[in-house]
């Protein structure tokens, strides 16, 4: 219970999984995005369909960055302890 006894260290143990993951899946998303833009040869609809793939996934990956950085901000200017 002591690993989990509060909102904060429960993050602190995800975050050890979610970074990774994220970029797993940025990378994945990229490649699939690339893939469609390959394609657009063969349909047009596919070239603008993997710009937005790409686009999302990159946003979607600084968002997640950004906020982790905030928390650490949080932490340090109110001298509190939310990812540990």
């Amino acid at each position: 219970v002591g690993e989990f006894a509060n909102p904060g260290k429960i993050i602190t143990r995800l975050m050890s999984f979610i970074f990774p993951l994220a970029g797993m899946a940025l990378f994945a998303i990229l490649v699939f995005a690339g893939f469609e833009i390959m394609m657009a040869a063969i349909d047009k609809k596919s070239l603008e369909t993997g710009k937005q793939r790409a686009t999302a996934a990159v946003i979607g990956f600084i968002l997640l960055f950004l906020s982790y950085w905030m928390v650490k901000i949080i932490e340090l200017v109110f001298g509190i302890v939310i990812l540990g």
